[in-house]
């Protein structure tokens, strides 16, 4: 054999070694691979109790009622029912391998001082560290370490207040009344909607668009309020069926339209453009301008619609 073909013979040897080392990852005991199977025998759908555990420290926490989430830490809110279900499903991930604690050395895997613990309605997960092939996450659970992907970990470990619910208006809420800086909507006994005080020209389809603006709005992000907040802001009030009252303070409109809920603390963050759509009536085309009579501002046929 040549010096070049035993140097060729070696490097492949060597790649090989390194591949089962990637495979087979130290520590793992061999025996206990026994396929993908849950992580616990806990279903996302079934749980109610979540907790969120950075050194120690209770990040978030959340708790189901009914069908919905209810953020209590760091704030206490509606939660975002998409981050809630991520978290949730933690409890099914995939157990890529697994094999015993007890007696190991567990600084190597991260988890001798886990930085983040999730707790499953009482059932306490650790995260150590990942595989240095495969971004693989080291999970303690009870006596067993376990590998999972890397992905659980990431949504545990989102800003808290990522898991607010970015809807303006909480889900399955009705609006009674919408009062804005220098307009106000309510709603008929018929379930359409006029201007008070009314106003002519104005028809119950542009009255209907931006009460629909609100029902959809969702912010792009929730944090808490920064710099100097405007003596007086502009703000706008909605009144929801059994008398609860949503106050969102104006507190800028550019680079970003931001709406401060002061009861909760939270400044929700929302495109520039939605401004327009929220806080102004729609553009009315081809229709009367106001005049300024005492016209109803909505139709029949209008509000016998939502």
């Amino acid at each position: 054999m040549t010096r070049r073909g035993a140097l060729n013979l070696l490097l492949l040897l060597l790649a090989l070694a390194l591949g089962a080392v990637a495979y087979f990852q130290p520590g793992r005991d061999q025996g206990q691979e026994g396929g993908q199977v849950p992580l616990t025998a806990l279903r996302a759908g079934d749980l109610s109790h979540l907790v969120v555990r950075r050194d120690g420290q209770v990040r978030v926490e959340l708790r189901r009622q009914g069908e919905r989430w209810r953020l209590l830490q760091p704030v206490e809110a509606d939660a975002d029912p998409f981050r809630a279900e991520q978290l949730a499903r933690l409890a099914e991930a995939p157990s890529l391998a697994r094999f015993p604690a007890s007696g190991r050395d567990l600084a190597p895997y991260g988890l001798d001082r886990p930085a983040l613990e999730v707790e499953l309605d009482g059932l306490r997960l650790a995260f150590g560290k990942t595989t240095p092939v495969g971004s693989r996450r080291y999970v303690r659970l009870g006596e067993v370490i376990h590998l999972v992907e890397d992905l659980y970990y990431y949504d545990a470990s989102a800003e808290p207040l990522a898991f607010v619910d970015k809807a303006l208006l909480p889900e399955g809420a009705r609006l009674e009344a919408l009062e804005l800086p220098g307009l106000s909507l309510r709603r008929t006994a018929e379930g359409g909607w006029r201007l008070e005080p009314p106003r002519g020209g104005v028809s119950s389809d542009r009255l209907e668009e931006l009460v629909q603006a609100w029902r959809e709005a969702r912010a792009w992000s929730v944090r808490r309020p920064e710099g100097q907040r405007p003596d007086e802001p502009p703000q706008a009030r909605l009144h929801l069926a059994g008398g609860e009252v949503l106050r969102y303070l104006v507190v800028a409109r550019e680079p970003d339209l931001v709406l401060v809920r002061p009861d909760l603390d939270l400044a929700y963050h929302l495109d520039a453009s939605q401004a327009r759509r929220l806080l102004e009536l729609p553009s009315g085309e081809g229709e009367e301008r106001d005049s300024g009579g005492e016209g109803s501002g909505s139709t029949p046929a209008a509000d016998a619609g939502g």
